[in-house]
């Protein structure tokens, strides 16, 4: 992992959660994926996928300087991850996996700048009938100091 940056902690911080989550959960459809679909992303694709599906999105940041004449801020960076799957054994199981991964790695989240991880928000958002998306939605927050100058 790599210490994020500034000026690019948006991107950085979003591939740093989602390459900790690709490289420790195993995707169930591996041997069925073709040539470019992906188990893990940091947005929804703009074609077909096959499910499950893992989505990571930053959805807030809030920032304040640590103390009078500080050059240095405590910020708070949210992110939304989403268990996609057609079914809802998978989709907790995953959710499962999730969980564990991010609770355990927190030596390498930490080495790369995100400290404190708090989990927020885990909400089941399924759609209705035989062929529905089952849908996951785990909100976490971690703790990224920064220095302004």
């Amino acid at each position: 992992m790599t210490y994020i940056n500034r000026s690019q902690f948006i991107r950085d911080s979003t591939f740093c959660v989602h390459n900790l989550l690709s490289g420790n959960i195993t995707d169930p459809q591996s041997a069925n994926r073709v040539t470019g679909e992906q188990f893990t992303m940091t947005t929804w694709p703009d074609r077909s996928v096959r499910y499950p599906v893992i989505t990571v999105q930053q959805t807030g940041f809030e920032s304040n300087f640590a103390g009078i004449a500080s050059n240095n801020t405590i910020n708070n960076i949210d992110f939304e991850i989403n268990v996609w799957s057609k079914s809802i054994p998978e989709k907790e199981s995953l959710a499962g996996s999730v969980f564990a991964v991010l609770e355990q790695n927190q030596t390498i989240t930490a080495a790369s700048g995100l400290f404190d991880l708090r989990f927020f928000n885990i909400t089941n958002l399924d759609e209705d009938g035989p062929n529905g998306t089952h849908r996951k939605l785990i909100g976490v927050r971690w703790m990224w100091p920064s220095q302004t100058v």
